[in-house]
């Protein structure tokens, strides 16, 4: 009997053996009950057919009734690591997220095996190894509670699949009554070692997830942004910046594109509305030794308080998709880049390392490009200035540029918001920037890019008009 039941699963789906079995249940059972002299009125006996329809209406019933649950492959085991959240005394928090995200996954049959480790994790790199050495399907990077400029504490993470690499941007879950199904859903359906194709229902799970939760992620950035100094200190600081787009490279062998250099030039152009003393470095003339002295001298010409921003555009890269490499590092490509000699390349920890000797000074990088800040080591701790960098993307994401926007989707958003604020005489803080950003970009469905934020304080650059004449 066993290797008979065992053929026919073979060539009948698992799923409705039930029914087949209720069905041929009811078929004998009529045939004996009734004494019907033929299988044959058996078949057509009114009482049959009737038993017959209510187990397939049944079927059907149960089934609607589970669609929505993810489909699990056999032997697979979810997992998800859990790490410490920051901000969270006595790990209160993260006993509830863990309590209530393993009753969730039970409401769909499934063991929920989540582990919990006592360590913090802070980028995807070091998410990845640790996956690996617990054999977990995903874990958590960056779990932090916000408590301060909010009526009831946050938590603030992102959810990294290991086997498809993807990085998800779970992000301002209100943490007093936390729903937490489309998480345990995204994490069973992810289950399966294989990775998703394009167009598979977990991306596009993930994605419209991504975009319910980015506005209230950006109102939690909103609300506990503090205003870095005072209007008369503002009025005393000295504004520069240094302005980088980059179309093409000398070698050619990056896609060539097609806004950059018209993308820095509208950011150029913005920040002057502003009062900043802009430095421009476009094509050819933005190589990788003319670069780093435009930031020595800015960095040389700046006194305590003064404002320095850098803003660059081009085909930026991972140091992983460009080969074997001893670190992680987001490559800044520059006229002179050399895919062969990548070593001798700009990229954004040498940046974020030149600019950590301008102690004092309110730094804040602005990257146009695909990957977000890849490997970024993190920005140094400065007391008496702040230090932060707002990118295009997610780490595993590219950044677009579309004709009809008239170049890059996120710095021409970026300039229309900047422009805005000038022309109504309001000041803008780059939180509240980076906030109207991200909610325009999170509302678009044509494609997913999610811009990053990474910031040492919360005490950012205020972008404010001067007096002066704007066009």
């Amino acid at each position: 009997m066993d290797k008979l039941l065992e053929q026919v699963l073979k060539y009948v789906p698992a799923d409705i053996v039930p029914m087949i079995l209720a069905i041929v249940v009811a078929f004998f059972g009529t045939y004996y009950f009734k004494g019907l002299r033929s299988y044959t009125d058996a078949m057509h006996d009114r009482a049959f057919l009737s038993l017959a329809i209510v187990v397939v209406g049944a079927f059907l019933l149960l089934q609607i009734q589970n669609s929505d649950k993810p489909e699990i492959q056999p032997n697979s085991h979810p997992l998800l690591l859990v790490p410490r959240f920051e901000n969270d005394t006595g790990r209160e928090l993260e006993s509830l997220f863990v309590t209530q995200l393993r009753a969730e996954v039970e409401r769909y049959g499934k063991d929920a095996s989540i582990e919990q480790i006592n360590g913090y994790l802070r980028d995807p790199e070091t998410a990845r190894l640790s996956a690996q050495d617990y054999k977990a399907v995903a874990v958590l990077v960056e779990p932090k509670i916000i408590r301060e400029g909010v009526p009831k504490p946050v938590l603030c993470l992102r959810l990294f699949f290991l086997n498809s690499g993807r990085t998800a941007t779970l992000a301002a879950i209100q943490t007093d009554g936390m729903s937490l199904g489309e998480i345990s859903k995204a994490l069973l359906a992810a289950a399966p070692q294989t990775a998703p194709m394009p167009g598979d229902p977990v991306i596009a799970r993930l994605e419209a997830l991504e975009r319910r939760v980015a506005e209230l992620s950006n109102a939690v950035l909103k609300a506990t942004a503090t205003n870095s100094s005072t209007v008369a200190e503002r009025a005393k600081a000295t504004k520069r910046a240094i302005v980088i787009g980059v179309d093409f490279t000398q070698d050619g062998k990056l896609p060539r594109l097609r806004f950059a250099a018209s993308d820095a030039r509208a950011m150029a152009d913005s920040l002057k509305y502003y009062g900043f003393e802009v430095s421009m470095l476009l094509n050819e003339e933005a190589t990788r030794p003319r670069i780093e002295q435009a930031i020595r001298d800015a960095i040389e010409k700046s006194n305590s308080k003064d404002e320095l921003v850098l803003y660059y555009s081009g085909a930026s890269a991972r140091s992983s998709d460009a080969g074997t490499s001893p670190t992680a590092s987001l490559l800044l490509p520059t006229y002179d880049f050399k895919w062969d000699d990548r070593s001798a390349s700009l990229n954004l920890n040498a940046v974020v390392k030149q600019l950590g000797s301008a102690s004092k000074l309110n730094r804040l990088i602005m990257l146009d490009g695909c990957h977000g800040t890849y490997g970024l080591e993190g920005l140094p701790a400065d007391n008496d200035g702040s230090f932060q960098v707002m990118a295009a993307s997610q780490d595993d994401q590219l950044a677009y540029e579309k004709p009809d926007v008239g170049g890059g989707v996120f710095t021409q958003a970026l300039v229309r918001e900047l422009q805005s604020s000038a022309k109504t005489s309001t000041s803008i803080s780059t939180e509240e920037l980076f906030s109207r950003v991200a909610a325009e970009l999170a509302r678009s469905k044509e494609f997913a890019q999610f811009p990053k934020f990474v910031s040492s304080s919360q005490k950012g650059i205020v972008f404010d008009v001067r007096q002066q004449k704007i066009p």
